[in-house]
């Protein structure tokens, strides 16, 4: 088997509780990308955004979905099923992630 990578998510405050990281592996299978849509903050749209050589605003019209209206927090927009930056790998059931380097370190969340 491949090397597991982790991501670290924020645990969301529930009845005082203070945020935990959690570490999640990915065994590359894109469930979590295709079942969510991945949310993330302005300052991490600018840091994909940067690592694409592309400008927010045309980060923001090109992969992030329209239907969600807020104006520091986004859903990336979807293709075919799918996280617009996830990518199938031919004859495999493995998928990566495009931008993985700089990919949203937060939780995903359920479709619109």
């Amino acid at each position: 088997m491949g090397k597991i990578s982790s991501i670290s998510v924020s645990h969301i405050k529930e009845r005082g509780y203070e945020p935990k990281e959690l570490s999640i592996p990915c065994f590359r299978c894109g469930v979590c990308c295709t079942r969510y849509q991945v949310r993330l903050n302005l300052t991490e749209a600018q840091c994909i955004a940067d690592d694409l050589g592309i400008s927010l605003g045309v980060f923001l019209e090109r992969y992030v979905d329209q239907r969600w209206h807020g104006p520091e927090s986004f859903l990336l927009r979807q293709c075919d099923g799918a996280c617009i930056f996830l990518e199938h790998t031919e004859g495999s059931n493995k998928t990566t992630c495009l931008i993985h380097r700089v990919k949203p370190s937060n939780l995903p969340t359920m479709d619109t």
